[in-house]
């Protein structure tokens, strides 16, 4: 159902008339080992390419267009390679993410961080999410991307999970959503909560959500669920 990407920056460009870096550059500062590009815009551009070329020769080696919804290009970062966007022509505006992976000498520098399954598992259907500060989101297609542009997570979302996140968004409460995706679905209530809650887990540890727990669980209560592994197949026709 994720499926997600870490980068040490991100940030969100947009055209027509502009763009990310029109000038020939390296970007080879800050570690930085390889670059990524994500697509995020909705509708077909033109222009926006991204050009790479030989730094002493200036012979370009690649250019692609990249415009399929929530493509992406990784290419590797060098002083003896340089890249450019070039600008949009047409009246459509690009969005792109543009992020980079670098090296490090340890976890710690490269800001990893620890999620106890024990922590994760006291998320509970009375709990209500909301998006974390700085996370942005949108659907592409029968895909969903979401960004945080604090911490620069890059996570996707298939058909399935893209309609708990839209679930999720819309009612809050995690038992809510789940009761919306088991109508849907016709699957049980049992085995779709199983998934939503662990695709909740797994956003709050990307940094994604934030959990806001609900009066009964500060009471003590919790609504629980049977053991097992749920797993929702496509809906009905």
């Amino acid at each position: 159902m994720p499926r997600d990407r870490q980068v040490r920056r991100a940030s969100l460009s947009h055209g027509p008339g502009g763009g990310h870096d029109l000038v020939w550059h390296d970007d080879f500062v800050k570690n930085r080992r390889l670059a990524l590009t994500v697509n995020l815009s909705e509708n077909p551009f033109t222009g926006g390419l991204l050009q790479i070329r030989e730094a002493r020769s200036k012979r370009i080696l690649h250019e692609i267009a990249n415009t399929g919804p929530g493509d992406a290009v990784l290419f590797r970062v060098d002083p003896g390679l340089e890249h450019r966007i070039t600008p949009v022509t047409g009246s459509i505006s690009k969005t792109a993410l543009a992020g980079w992976f670098v090296s490090t000498r340890g976890l710690a520098s490269a800001g990893m961080k620890w999620f106890p399954e024990n922590l994760a598992s006291a998320i509970a259907l009375d709990d209500s999410i909301r998006p974390s500060r700085g996370v942005v989101f949108r659907r592409l297609g029968a895909t969903t991307i979401l960004v945080n542009m604090v911490s620069g997570t890059y996570f996707g979302l298939d058909e399935i999970g893209s309609r708990i996140w839209e679930l999720l968004i819309a009612h809050s409460k995690i038992g809510n959503a789940a009761s919306e995706m088991a109508r849907e679905y016709a699957v049980s209530r049992e085995v779709v909560a199983k998934d939503v809650l662990s695709l909740v887990r797994e956003l709050e540890a990307k940094q994604l959500v934030k959990i806001i727990r609900s009066h009964t669980a500060r009471n003590g209560t919790r609504s629980k669920l049977p053991g097992g592994v749920g797993k929702i197949a496509q809906p009905r026709v």
